[in-house]
């Protein structure tokens, strides 16, 4: 018996853990590989100077230079994407736990 519900969760599931890494990964690699053929970056800083200050706010712009991968990544991935991921993540491994340890007995 593991002392904590965590650890015994991260013990039983690891495997799916890891898989979810290796995908996010994956997906920051992708958007990563996507940056060079950016061509218009300034037409793209344009549009978003051209928003109105409370939907920049949700692209989380401010001090944001998007000529830069870190830029870019922090808009495209990191802003919308990886936290939808990471919320994915948090459900599919609660309801295995769940669902896992009732299907188990």
């Amino acid at each position: 018996m593991l002392p904590s519900v965590f650890g015994k969760v991260v013990h039983d599931q690891w495997r799916a853990t890891l898989a979810w890494a290796v995908a996010s990964a994956a997906l920051a690699a992708f958007y990563l590989a996507l940056y060079p053929s950016l061509g218009g970056v300034a037409e793209l800083r344009a549009m978003l100077e051209a928003m109105p200050p409370e939907l920049r706010a949700i692209f989380l712009t401010e001090g944001l230079d998007l000529g830069t991968p870190a830029g870019y990544l922090n808009m495209e991935l990191f802003s919308f994407v990886l936290p939808l991921v990471v919320a994915g993540y948090g459900v599919a491994v609660g309801s295995a736990a769940i669902a896992g340890e009732e299907e188990r007995g």
